[in-house]
């Protein structure tokens, strides 16, 4: 099973690419109050589920799907305070 912090990574990088597409439709802020948190919590979720399923652990679908969530509420904190630190936000 790949690490957690490789999940992380996948869900902010796949964000950031979605980010700069939706920017092209839709104003900044709907996308900050919006799309991105549901964005994060629905890829990592995602990303987890594939995870468990093509390399194993052990885990059932729930699990993997709360472990999604939990990973999710991390990988958007941790985007917040990169943003927040290199003063982008």
């Amino acid at each position: 099973m790949l690490d957690e912090v490789v999940v992380m990574a996948l869900v902010m990088f796949v964000v950031s690419f979605v980010r700069k597409w939706l920017l092209k439709f839709y104003s900044q802020e709907k996308i900050t109050q919006f799309f991105l948190p549901v964005l994060v919590l629905v890829l990592a979720v995602l990303f987890n589920v594939l995870n468990v399923y093509f390399f194993g652990g052990g885990e059932g679908l729930t699990a993997a799907i709360a472990k999604g969530i939990t990973l999710g509420v991390y990988s958007s904190g941790i985007y917040g305070l990169g943003k927040a630190a290199l003063g982008k936000s």
